[in-house]
């Protein structure tokens, strides 16, 4: 009976636009070859789902298809004893998938405990906090660098996102040591809260429920960058972590992250600091102080060795423990970052975000390991980064974000970045100058070009 149910319902009619004939006949299959006489015990269901982890999951996403309605015209066949029948599954497990906020609302609604009214706020925070955390073990991002997917993380990061749901009338710098509401949200509160955040929380979720029906349809978590680091290195963030912040980039930031720096592996130098980073391109400055708390900045212009601010309203500061928030310009005024090493100089030497001179948000000193947070930051509306105003620095990390800069010459002489412009791509890269020739490829410039002028 199931099994003929579940054929009648791969019919054309019933074809959806958010799956391909092709996915629908693989749910049909992967239900066929689990279930018995028509039904699913729902031992089978928290088995497959839970994938050896995230039991809790498993059983809100057991409780969802329980409590889906039944939309067909079909009668389906009754449940028997802890079983659910099959139809009713492949039909749960196609309109699951369906992108459109309204039905992601109703099954982060239901994840969350709701049977169809309101939400309890606790409650929603657990169940975003669920959906990350698995969204973040199917990352699997760069096994060499070791990421770890932690409750913890997930759960700080959940509620940075919820911040404008949960504390609608509070500032986003007010809320970090407000105590978690309880209160009961409105369906309709929360798919306001789903659209306007469609682009980031609705893809995690959609592919979290991709994984829970069926693994081998899993697209691969579109969120996270690839990390470009040594083998030995320990990236130092968790993977919710990472999502937190890419997900904060630009968009044509987020594909790529390019280890610029790390005082483990280059050593406690701000003068090797400078080097690693000065005109690299947009950069994330990653701290973590001697007590855990970790922090940072996001500088949208490549850094420039000189006394004045720079950047543009892109920068934001961020904190990631022990609580999760991203801190945007207010467009108060324009000292997103600074990068100062001058002699005999009356302004302050180190690299800060925003604020002011002496008084910055965040500001790291000349003197490696010193570093200091304002209690307020009017740039970006951020709180104290940490509790401690002068925490000392275990591990700073500095990524490049998105593709390398084509022109990164740290050359300060006029005349040779002059030179250096007029000068083919080739020529400034004489390894794929070598790889055309071995290969046996033309240059295509080559004899087009004006001649270089003789020397005076």
């Amino acid at each position: 009976m199931g099994a003929e149910a579940s054929k009648k319902s791969l019919s054309s009619d019933s074809h959806t636009l958010w799956m391909s004939i092709e996915e629908e006949k693989l749910i049909n299959a992967h239900i066929m070859q689990i279930t018995t006489e028509g039904c699913l015990p729902e031992e089978k269901i928290l088995e497959v789902s839970s994938h050896g982890d995230g039991q809790m999951l498993a059983e809100r996403f057991l409780a969802l298809l329980k409590k889906w309605p039944n939309r067909g015209t079909d009668k389906q066949p009754p449940a028997t004893g802890r079983a659910l029948p099959s139809a009713k599954l492949l039909q749960v497990f196609i309109e699951i998938l369906n992108p459109d906020p309204s039905i992601q609302t109703a099954v982060l609604c239901l994840l969350s405990g709701s049977d169809g009214g309101s939400v309890q706020s606790n409650d929603l925070v657990q169940a975003v906090a669920l959906v990350i955390e698995r969204y973040c073990r199917l990352a699997s991002v760069a096994p060499a660098t070791r990421l770890s997917a932690d409750a913890d993380s997930s759960g700080r990061v959940a509620r940075e996102w919820l911040n404008s749901l949960l504390f609608a009338d509070a500032l986003n710098k007010k809320t970090v040591t407000m105590a978690l509401p309880s209160t009961a949200l409105s369906q309709a509160g929360v798919e306001r809260w789903l659209q306007g955040h469609a682009a980031v929380y609705g893809v995690v979720q959609v592919t979290v429920m991709r994984s829970l029906v069926l693994p081998a349809l899993t697209s691969p978590p579109s969120l996270f960058p690839d990390i470009i680091a040594t083998k030995e290195m320990h990236v130092g963030l968790s993977a919710a972590d990472i999502l937190l912040l890419n997900t904060a980039l630009p968009q044509q930031l987020r594909c790529q992250w390019r280890l610029l720096f790390c005082n483990h592996t280059h050593g406690d130098s701000f003068s090797i600091l400078m080097k690693q980073i000065v005109g690299k391109g947009p950069t994330l400055v990653v701290v973590e102080d001697e007590e855990g708390n970790k922090f940072g900045g996001f500088a949208s212009a490549s850094w420039e060795v000189r006394p004045q601010f720079h950047g543009t309203a892109e920068s934001f500061l961020f904190s990631i423990n022990p609580y999760a928030g991203i801190y945007r310009s207010t467009g108060y005024n324009t000292n997103y970052q600074y990068l100062n090493f001058l002699e005999n100089n009356t302004m302050p030497n180190g690299l800060g975000f925003g604020g002011r001179v002496e008084l910055f948000g965040l500001f790291l000193s000349y003197d490696f390991g010193e570093c200091s947070v304002a209690p307020s930051c009017t740039t970006f509306s951020s709180p104290a980064l940490c509790l401690n105003a002068t925490p000392h620095i275990r591990r700073l990390t500095v990524w490049g974000v998105g593709e390398e800069p084509k022109d990164s010459d740290d050359d300060d002489d006029d005349d040779d970045k002059q030179k250096t412009k007029k000068r083919s791509a080739l020529d400034r890269n004489p390894e794929a100058r070598a790889m055309l020739d071995m290969i046996g490829r033309t240059r295509a410039s080559e004899g087009l070009r004006e001649p270089e002028p003789e020397p005076e």
